[in-house]
């Protein structure tokens, strides 16, 4: 089949793709084969280039350096509209399907447990790692998408944010930025850097003017670590204040959209940072689903007539690592005392976090990460006929 009615083909195939498929996650999305045509068309030979550098697990900066001397790459880029935050999008979903990175997908026991968790801002950033140097975590369950309140903000739109692709790279020292970058973000640059690259992405179910499967709009940022020791909150902090300089640089539409930015990044790094604590010691509580591949095997076993059918399915389901308990109770519908005696304390939570105690004795004491489990304060005294709503995983 020629390349152009291949494309047109698949320009043809994606008006139909709609309803369930758009809660999907943006790897989820950007892996269907029509939306895999489009963008290497569009790419062209610079696709392959891509995906070179992301067999070798590049970061995106590496890439930004290595294209930015490419002046045939430049002017295929400039012609097609593109620009680095482009390129870096781009490669950034290129990066997860070479590495077929596994998508961690939050349940909603978790989620509630997340929300009544908090974060211990002294936790060294060496806890802070992704299960895979390549991988995806999902909020929420997509069929919770259209209600999800995780936004991101970027280019003047509110969206709902479904989630981030988490990219690491290890450098023997800090890779070339510029001084301005280095400055504000007060990195060294001749120490060994662990990079994180983080990709919020956007859905595209509210989004009226590009409400398709395509819809690749991302908010991005690299955490750069050069001392493991750093607390958490320091590192944040420091990144975070040279994003508001970055951002306070650029016209604004109102003075709002700064703090709505800011406020978005701070819940959503809050919530990636607490499912990779889970994920680190809450190792058992994953379940592998595998609808996509199941399905495409269900579809390599019955006849013809029945695959377009399945292969419609196909579009709205995705495999992915379920994480989560099996359920929970949140600390609201927990606490309902009765009659006190005077003077008594009436029943009350503490809330549980992440934190760090110390293993070993002496010189040979270790951090080690704990998730400190919530607790009820004269649970003896609460209302014996109150009732706790336990709030299940639903198979997916």
């Amino acid at each position: 089949m020629r390349q152009d009615q291949k494309l047109f083909e698949a320009l043809k195939e994606l008006e139909n793709i709609s309803g369930d498929s758009l809660t999907m996650c943006s790897p989820r999305r950007m892996s269907l084969e029509p939306v895999k045509v489009l963008r290497s068309a569009v790419l062209g030979e610079q696709y392959q280039k891509l995906v070179e550098f992301a067999r070798k697990e590049y970061s995106g900066l590496e890439v930004l350096s290595e294209v930015m001397r490419d002046n045939q790459f430049l002017s295929s880029m400039a012609e097609s509209g593109w620009n680095r935050g482009a390129i870096e999008t781009c490669y950034a979903v290129i990066r997860h399907q070479e590495a077929k990175g596994p998508i961690y997908t939050v349940n909603e026991p978790l989620s509630l447990l997340l929300e009544d968790t908090g974060v211990k801002k002294n936790i060294p950033v060496r806890f802070l790692a992704a299960p895979k140097r390549t991988c995806y975590i999902e909020f929420e369950p997509p069929e919770f998408r259209r209600a999800s309140d995780f936004i991101i903000y970027d280019d003047g739109r509110l969206s709902i944010c479904e989630g981030c692709y988490i990219q690491e790279r290890k450098f023997d020292v800090l890779p070339n930025m510029s001084s301005e970058d280095r400055e504000g973000l007060e990195l060294d640059p001749h120490k060994p850097t662990r990079l994180l690259y983080v990709g919020f992405t956007a859905s595209p179910i509210h989004n009226k003017k590009n409400q398709s499967v395509q819809f690749d709009a991302m908010d991005y940022a690299s955490l750069y670590i050069q001392d493991e020791d750093e607390s958490l909150g320091d590192m944040l902090e420091r990144n975070l204040k040279h994003i508001m300089n970055k951002r306070a640089s650029i016209q604004l539409s109102s003075p709002r959209e700064l703090d709505i930015f800011m406020d978005a990044y701070r819940r959503n790094f809050s919530r990636l940072f607490k499912v990779l604590f889970y994920l680190n010691v809450e190792r058992r509580q994953q379940v592998t689903v595998n609808e996509a591949s199941d399905l495409e095997k269900r579809m390599e076993s019955v006849a013809e007539k029945k695959r377009g059918k399945l292969s419609r399915q196909l579009q709205r389901t995705y495999d992915r690592i379920v994480v989560g308990p099996q359920s929970y109770t949140p600390r609201h519908e927990r606490i309902a005392s009765g009659v006190l005696t005077p003077g008594t304390k009436a029943p009350h939570y503490r809330s549980g976090y992440f934190g760090i105690r110390w293993v070993g004795s002496g010189q040979a004491k270790m951090p080690e990460l704990r998730r400190i489990p919530e607790v009820i304060v004269n649970k003896e005294l609460l209302n014996d006929g109150v009732k706790v709503k336990d709030y299940e995983i639903r198979s997916p």
